[in-house]
């Protein structure tokens, strides 16, 4: 056998290191006290082939066997990483199975109180761009950028391609609630006019006249549930508290408007 002290070795103990006893090129030049760049030399002058990468995967991954923590198959990774999951899906179906540490805990006051105070501190006239907005040269730089997007043919029909594929419109929406009545039948019109004047044209909620603008008329119960213009189903809002009231589109009580 070679002799650790003066770092040299021959053919045949080289062999039987690297190819018998499956020793990498780097544990062997650790035995004889020399660099991999000199085993790598010899094993080149002595003719001797090294292993293919897939052989050198083969050997390495032996070494590293793991189970699947989900489906139980058996896998194989690097020895700097943990083996749980044999695939993202593996680990994505393992998270559903978890709950949340903070799952149905409500915040403390103490956190409560933090977060308003950060809010006031942050918000309004406090805020550190109220009333600046962006300068004249940034308006104009992130117009161009947009642009010059758009003018990309292959940025737009990916875009449009991918609104297409998401069509969130009518019944494929979310937070679809059934639709909008657009026809209110043939007496609409003069049962709106007859609730306008019989209010006063002034909003029941805030007490707001018109100024300028037409209030709307709200049904307290949707039309589309009722079909139904009659009166005591009808009540003159403004603009703004029509919003507030009518875009969960669920019935209005009688009782929320204490008429």
């Amino acid at each position: 056998m070679f002799e650790e002290n003066n770092g040299s070795i021959e053919k045949q103990e080289l062999y039987e290191l690297y190819w018998n006893q499956k020793l990498s090129m780097i544990k062997i030049a650790k035995k004889i006290n020399r660099s991999s760049g000199y085993v790598y030399q010899k094993m080149k002058e002595f003719g001797i082939i090294t292993r293919t990468k897939k052989e050198a995967w083969e050997r390495y991954r032996r070494q590293i066997k793991h189970i699947c923590k989900v489906c139980s198959k058996v896998f194989y990774v690097k020895k700097s990483r943990v083996g749980i999951f044999c695939s993202r899906a593996c680990r994505a179906e393992y998270l559903k199975t978890l709950t949340p540490w903070n799952k149905g805990k409500p915040w403390s006051l103490e956190v409560k109180m933090k977060l308003r105070k950060k809010h006031a501190n942050s918000s309004g006239q406090k805020h550190p761009l109220w009333q600046k907005g962006h300068s004249e040269e940034t308006k104009k730089l992130i117009s161009s950028i947009i642009k010059n997007k758009w003018q990309n043919i292959d940025f737009k029909n990916k875009t449009l391609e991918g609104c297409k594929k998401r069509d969130f419109k009518g019944s494929n929406n979310p937070n679809w609630k059934g639709g909008i009545e657009p026809y209110y039948g043939e007496d609409w019109y003069e049962q709106r006019q007859r609730a306008l004047e019989r209010d006063n044209h002034t909003c029941q909620i805030c007490g707001v006249p018109e100024n300028g603008i037409e209030h709307d008329v709200h049904h307290l119960i949707p039309f589309r549930l009722n079909h139904s213009n009659a009166l005591d189903n009808l009540i003159t809002l403004c603009r703004s508290c029509h919003m507030k009231t009518g875009h969960k589109r669920e019935p209005t009580l009688n009782v929320f408007f204490k008429r």
